[in-house]
């Protein structure tokens, strides 16, 4: 991926039309993603190649609303809530993976993205029920519709 950095700010990185994210944020939100990982996998490797996978598919610029801003967005209000959630690392890895595919024309967006979080959290040995809980959180985004399952 082209790295291009707003000429008028060089503490920011381009990641689609009109939409920045500090460098400084994109390290914290890359460091959220390692401590989370780290809980599950001492393979730092596989930590760093998912998370390129995750910062490549949400920098992509044809990504208006369903890009890397809207992921920061969502991780922010996941930690501000932190205390009303009963597990924060599931709601994370939901978060992350929940809009990796984004085609606008296809209509199995969140299935395939839960699938994709299926294959990678299982790489990283998150537990199943976890992994299931992450799934159906993942399809619930389709129609926006709460889930039904307490979180």
């Amino acid at each position: 991926m082209q790295r291009i950095i707003d000429p008028n700010s060089l503490s920011k990185r381009f990641i689609s039309q009109n939409h920045y994210i500090s460098l400084k944020n994109l390290d914290n939100f890359k460091s959220t993603w390692n401590s989370l990982t780290s809980k599950y996998t001492d393979n730092i490797e596989l930590g760093e190649e998912l998370w390129q996978e995750i910062e490549n598919a949400y920098s992509n610029s044809y990504r208006h609303y369903h890009n890397i801003t809207h992921l920061e967005s969502m991780i922010d209000n996941a930690f501000k809530y932190k205390d009303k959630i009963k597990d924060l690392d599931t709601i994370l890895f939901s978060i992350f993976y929940h809009d990796i595919i984004y085609d606008i024309k296809s209509k199995d967006n969140e299935e395939k993205s839960a699938e994709i979080a299926v294959d990678r959290l299982s790489k990283l040995g998150l537990q199943s029920d976890k992994i299931v809980k992450c799934r159906k959180q993942i399809i619930a985004t389709k129609n926006h519709h709460k889930n039904t399952f307490s979180q």
